[in-house]
């Protein structure tokens, strides 16, 4: 065959090809839990590592490939400061009810001989 015929061949199936045909990632089922993996700051390493522990084995890099091509930036923080917002509010500290106790090294002292 020559180098033209293939050009032509290749050429033809690049215009045959319909990228609707091709199946979906077994990751978009879980896209909503991805985003909250990825607002909550976890690698795709840690994604991967929870997914297969959950009955989804699947590689490090087709998590980084998936977040990647369906998440912005945008879409990461958002979801973060959701989830914030929904979060309880953190309990307020205590007040100290006795005069902490200064230790001599801390006041600029080094203490040591007496």
């Amino acid at each position: 065959m020559s180098e033209s015929e293939l050009h032509a061949r290749i050429l033809g199936d690049a215009h045959a090809y319909d990228p609707a045909s091709r199946p979906p990632s077994r990751l978009t089922p879980h896209r909503d839990a991805l985003l909250v993996y990825r607002a909550k700051g976890l690698s795709y390493e840690e994604i991967a590592e929870a997914l297969t522990r959950l009955g989804l084995k699947i590689r490090p890099t087709i998590v980084g490939t998936f977040c990647r091509r369906n998440f912005r930036k945008a879409d990461i923080q958002r979801k973060r400061i959701e989830l914030e917002s929904a979060s309880p509010a953190p309990k307020t500290p205590v007040a100290l009810t006795t005069t902490p106790v200064v230790s001599s090294f801390i006041a600029g002292r080094r203490g040591g001989r007496q």
